[in-house]
Formats: C-alpha cells, structure tokens, sequence
C-alpha cells in the first residue's frame, strides 16, 4: 500500500517538474503561490534564463543603483543557483518548512542559532534595536533611517501603516535598507537580471542579461564573496542541502564562507 502511495506521488511530481519546465519555456519564470516564511509573505519564483530560485517579499521592495541604473523590485530575501529543477523543488521544501528570518535575510536553524550566539561576542549597538517590537536589527526605514525588523515592516505595510512608526515619514517602510546600505538585489547581479530581464520582456530579457553582465564583468567589481561559483549539483539531503548556496551580504557572509570552504 505504502509502495502503491509513493508510487503515486513520484508521478505527480514529475508531472509538476514537467509542466513547470513547459511553463519556463514559454514565460522564461514560474512563480509559486504566496506562503509565508517566518512570518514574510514571499513568492517564490524559479528563473529559466538565469537559473536562480528567488524568494522575494511581497509587501517589501528595494530601490538600489547599479552600474548607473536605478532599480525599484521586490526585495529578495533569499536566493540560489539551480541545474534541474527537480533539485530545486528539493531544496525550495527544505527553506520553506525550516528558515528564518535574521538581519533581512533568511538563513537555516542551524545559522540562525550562530549568529544570535554571535551577540555575546559582538553586540548590537544600543540604537540598533526594532521601534516596533525591540528586537536587535540592523534593518532602517528608508531615508530616514530607524531601526525596524523585516517581520514589524512587512507587517506594518500589510496593515496599511508605510509610515515610519517613530518620525511618521510617509511610506518610509515601502523600501528595504539596512545600516550597510548592501541590499541583495543589488549585491548578487543574476537576481537584478532575473528580475529586471522579465519585468523588461521576453525580447529584452537575454540583451539585458547579457549587457549587465558584459558591464558587471569589465566596469565594476564584482560582489565581496561570490558563492555561486561553487554551486553544490549532489542529490541534496537534510544534512547537506540547507548548507549550501545561502547568502547574507552583511558582515555574517565572511563567517558563512568560512563554513563552506571547511565542508568542501
């Protein structure tokens, strides 16, 4: 019976894999329906011409300027390079049922559990503290600059208060930021490219990507640590998968590269 049963459901999934492929195909994305990780409403979107898997906030987005272009998406919270998608759906599971949100970025249990421990060694300064719920972050509003957690913005603008709870600027949570000024979409090029690529339409996607990359390649620099060179094609597993392709462009990434160099 059991047999019978997974039997059953294998087909089903290669029946999605199948139609998801069929859809990419036609309009270069398949977009997931809505969830919510940790209390972000996200959609999660698998890119065909980049092969990236974006999880992007529905209710946050991001303004940012790169190589003389000013960009208005929503503000990915997490993504990762693909070669199939069956490998894709595998680890799409693993973030949805497990990660959390720290800093802005999502990050499995195991990195979220380091990096709290990380503030007996180097605490938050005192003004760095959420004015919604007093939780340490390093997340502002935009332009005014107050300190606000991803959960209290997505969730004010989810109640129709944009505003900046402390000054009252008018749509100051629409915008992602962060002390650092590093948001993701500007700090990885594929997730602006995947982005910008359909948002620009099927005909500009592949000039669009490949311009930003010829510009991204020769006229600037590329990002402090770029951990999609060594993307990880094993058959993913619970001990292994949520450790690789993660990212976080504040401090932490310097401590996360350490591990992935220590598992290879």
């Amino acid at each position: 019976m059991d047999q019978t049963i997974e039997k059953g459901n294998d087909t089903a999934r290669n029946e999605f894999i199948r139609l998801i492929k069929l859809h990419i195909t036609e309009h270069h994305k398949y977009t997931f329906r809505p969830i919510k990780i940790d209390n972000i409403d996200c959609y999660v979107v698998i890119y065909g011409d980049t092969k990236i898997v974006n999880f992007e906030a529905i209710h946050v987005y991001c303004k940012f300027d790169r190589n003389g272009q000013n960009y208005n998406q929503p503000y990915s919270v997490y993504h990762f390079n693909y070669r199939s998608i069956e490998w894709a759906l595998t680890k799409i599971e693993n973030i949805a049922n497990s990660f959390k949100v720290f800093d802005g970025d999502l990050v499995n249990v195991e990195q979220y559990n380091m990096l709290q421990m990380e503030k007996m060694i180097i605490p938050y300064r005192e003004e760095q503290t959420c004015c919604v719920c007093f939780s340490n972050t390093y997340d502002t509003t935009h332009d005014c600059n107050h300190y606000i957690c991803l959960q209290c913005r997505s969730l004010c603008i989810l109640n129709k208060k944009p505003h900046c709870p402390v000054c009252r600027k008018d749509n100051a949570l629409k915008y992602y930021s962060n002390d650092m000024k590093l948001i993701n979409n500007c700090e990885y090029g594929d997730i602006c490219r995947s982005i910008e690529g359909i948002q620009s339409g099927s005909d500009e996607s592949s000039a669009v990507s490949e311009s930003s990359l010829s510009d991204s390649r020769s006229d600037s620099p590329p990002p402090l640590i770029d951990i999609h060179e060594d993307v990880d094609v094993r058959t993913p597993s619970p001990e292994t998968d949520i450790q690789i392709n993660y990212h976080t462009p504040i401090a932490f990434m310097y401590w996360r590269r350490l591990i992935e160099t220590s598992d290879e």
